[in-house]
């Protein structure tokens, strides 16, 4: 028998989890939607990014959707597992952390220092130019070496873990298959572009797999939100 300040705890994690689920995941789909993708040279894609509003708009959208989407995974692996809480739970809640970590260091990279960077060599006189454009290749590949480790870790690792406690915990009948899948294929995804050179042979794959584990995110948060006060157990 749980007491009343137990009970109100885990009713209030719940819904507070569910609705950094609700908020974080579709935060993520209009960042994704909104995020330009540059498929030309480098020198043109600098360039572009330099003069892009969009991008610095779709930069702070994905920033604080990871806040809230990490915030959310963190709830959900606490309080949305009745009691059943195993050793899957552990390793999901290190991989919320560091992968939460990368995405916030690497979103800021690219929000300000791969941006400016870009600024820097679109302005660059004669004599700066080949300087600026090795500097804005350094922070170009930097940044994407840390999104596909996000990727690997918060998008992938993250919720094929808690999908995966999910269905031990038998919560959501065979919900927790989003989780699997949609994390799975972050993972592999964020694996492939760390062995490959032109990482934009993957943004499909990457859209079909985020998507899938904003969906499951973005359904997890309102099942949670419905269930009862009675059905919260500590």
């Amino acid at each position: 028998m749980i007491g009343g300040g137990t009970h109100m705890d885990a009713w209030s994690g719940r819904r507070v989890s569910a609705a950094l689920a609700m908020a974080g995941g579709l935060l993520a789909l209009v960042g994704n939607a909104l995020a330009p993708r540059f498929n030309g040279d480098d020198v043109a894609n600098y360039q572009k990014i330099a003069d892009s509003t969009r991008y610095a708009v779709a930069g702070v959208i994905v920033l604080a959707a990871v806040l809230l989407v990490s915030a959310a995974f963190a709830g959900i692996n606490r309080f949305g597992l009745g009691e059943v809480r195993t050793e899957i739970s552990y390793f999901a809640s290190f991989a919320v952390s560091a992968g939460a970590a990368i995405a916030v260091l690497q979103t800021g990279v690219a929000l300000y220092g791969y941006k400016q960077q870009a600024r820097a060599f679109d302005g660059a006189n004669a004599q700066n130019v080949v300087s600026a454009f090795w500097a804005t290749n350094a922070l170009d590949h930097l940044s994407s070496a840390m999104f596909a480790a996000w990727t690997i870790v918060l998008l992938g690792l993250a919720p094929a873990l808690i999908g995966a406690a999910q269905l031990r915990a038998g919560v959501h009948g065979r919900l927790g298959l989003g989780g699997v899948i949609g994390g799975a294929v972050c993972l592999v995804v964020g694996v492939a572009s760390l062995l490959t050179v032109d990482q934009s042979t993957y943004d499909v794959p990457f859209v079909v797999g985020s998507v899938i584990v904003t969906i499951w995110l973005i359904v997890t948060g309102v099942l949670l939100w419905r269930l009862p006060r009675q059905q919260i157990t500590a």
